[in-house]
């Protein structure tokens, strides 16, 4: 069920951002609690939103959160550090 309701909210938060989200999220269900963890570019810090009611007040929750936010501004960035030649061996 966590993996269906996962891809569903995914899908809110593409149609709510106009975009797609490329980060890591997780959604954890424990009776009527409903928790979203968004790890955007905060791998060990994500962003928490969570609900108690039902799956269907926890969608429309998130839809609200979303565009409350403003995380359609939000970007994400990787750095990667190479490298010079001589300490590649």
């Amino acid at each position: 069920m966590e993996n269906v309701l996962a891809n569903e909210i995914l899908q809110i938060i593409d149609e709510t951002i106009e975009g797609e989200y490329l980060g890591k999220l997780e959604v954890i269900v424990d009776d009527d609690w409903y928790t979203l963890n968004l790890f955007m570019n905060m791998h060990n810090a994500p962003l928490v939103l969570a609900y108690q009611g039902t799956e269907n007040e926890f969608k429309n929750y998130i839809r609200e959160e979303i565009k409350k936010r403003k995380l359609e501004k939000v970007m994400r960035y990787e750095v990667r550090r190479e490298l010079p030649a001589l300490e590649r061996n």
